[in-house]
């Protein structure tokens, strides 16, 4: 049973591997200067091409096909700082982004549209979660 694994592998690429992870992972491609400073990515669930999310030094968050990191999506205009962590929902429908700004952002992934912020903390947001019941979120 084959897998897929994408890692941030210095300050400016995408590492793309797949294989079973109790095997060697080949490396199959390298993504160089194309998104910046990733600091966060995540998969996407669901049908069609396989998709990931990424967090790269600026305020959106680009929806890349991963086989060939092509832009699918961008969710931008929540932030006004750089976005330091991402999260997906199991359905792959929502994405949550916390950012520099002090901000978290809940985004509608088929929209590309900002759904709801939530406001009132001190200081960056370093991290951010949405429940793991699978399902869809309504």
């Amino acid at each position: 049973q084959g897998g897929a694994m994408v890692a941030a592998a210095d300050a400016h690429s995408v590492l793309s591997l797949l294989g079973n992870p109790y095997d060697s992972m080949e490396p199959v491609r390298t993504v160089l200067g194309s998104v910046g400073e990733v600091v966060d990515l995540k998969f996407l669930p669901g049908e069609g091409r396989p998709k990931m999310a990424v967090a790269s030094e600026g305020p959106a968050v680009r929806i890349l096909h991963a086989q060939d990191f092509s832009v699918h999506k961008t969710l931008a205009g929540g932030h006004d700082g750089a976005v330091l962590a991402l999260d997906v929902s199991p359905c792959g429908s929502w994405v949550v982004t916390a950012g520099k700004d002090r901000i978290c952002v809940l985004w509608n992934v088929e929209r590309e549209e900002k759904v709801a912020v939530a406001t009132g903390h001190t200081e960056a947001v370093g991290g951010c979660a949405l429940s793991r019941v699978v399902g869809k979120y309504r």
